[in-house]
């Protein structure tokens, strides 16, 4: 059996990250393997790829095609990849990445809440509901593992940096990234809730190839200590399953044209937002390049 690409990263950083965080005494608060059951069987095996089997991974695949010639086409974008390639070549000032990293946090802070009103949301159907809680589960905690790197590697304050920092641009970044559509989905039908919430998780898919990029450099260029790096190496592979909680929900869920257009137009909404919000940030940063 051929080993993909998908498949080899996972196996070569679960099994050396997830010890290393298991093991370590690197952090004041103790990080565990959550013992709730995974609702999908295999979902947090090596390679799984039960989702390609389900009746809608056809459109599944067409929205992972869409996504990476999203990426591309915006890859020449200073702000492109969550300005991952930018500090990977060490073009970000610290004063730069303090600043990237202060507004990373705001739209991180509330995706905890938001999940729980995800969760609220899908409570009559036993099987979804038991998915979000296990995602939600999986990101409680992520915010302040967050404010931790920005406190002991970059020297930011965190109540007045973080806890009372304030997003740039017109609006809220909680309403116009997180809240995009939970904060109006307790009256949607019940299907039109489920492509809201696959959505997210589907849109994490990202987000491990990034951090294995910054668990590098911020060790080796930038030698902040192990002790700031938890967010960082968590992420390096815990988005694979989260992303797949988004396969599984699209492959069996989104059986109708209707519901394939509202979960395309849901997650390209998605990905330009979080475009359009980077590119605010570059615009916003003092002393650009």
């Amino acid at each position: 059996m051929t080993t993909t690409a998908e498949e080899q990263y996972e196996r070569e950083t679960r099994s050396r990250v997830e010890p290393q965080l298991l093991e370590s005494d690197r952090m004041s608060r103790e990080l565990l393997p959550h013992g709730a059951w995974a609702p999908i069987k295999g979902m947090y095996d090596i390679g799984w790829k039960e989702w390609e089997s389900l009746p809608n991974a056809d459109f599944v695949r067409d929205l992972r095609q869409w996504d990476e010639e999203f990426l591309r086409d915006h890859s020449n974008d200073p702000w492109s990849h969550d300005f991952v390639p930018m500090i990977e070549r060490q073009e970000l000032t610290i004063e730069q990445l303090r600043f990237f990293s202060q507004q990373q946090y705001l739209r991180l802070e509330g995706f905890v809440e938001n999940l729980a009103r995800a969760l609220l949301a899908n409570v009559r159907h036993r099987d979804i509901r038991d998915l979000v809680a296990r995602h939600l589960a999986e990101e409680t905690g992520h915010s302040t593992l967050y404010e931790d790197f920005c406190v002991e590697a970059l020297g930011m304050n965190r109540v007045k940096d973080l806890w009372n920092g304030k997003p740039i641009g017109d609006r809220d970044r909680k309403e116009t990234l997180s809240k995009f559509w939970l904060q109006h989905i307790s009256g949607d039908d019940y299907t039109t809730m489920i492509m809201k919430y696959a959505i997210i998780p589907f849109w994490e898919r990202h987000l491990p190839r990034r951090n294995s990029v910054l668990s590098k450099v911020y060790r080796s260029v930038y030698n902040f200590p192990n002790t700031s790096l938890t967010f960082v190496d968590l992420h390096t592979y815990i988005d694979i399953y989260h992303e797949r909680i988004g396969l599984y929900l699209l492959g069996k869920f989104a059986n109708t044209k209707e519901k394939q257009e509202l979960a395309r137009n849901l997650f390209q909404a998605r990905r330009e937002l979080q475009e359009n919000d980077n590119q605010a940030i570059w615009q916003a940063m003092s002393h650009k390049r």
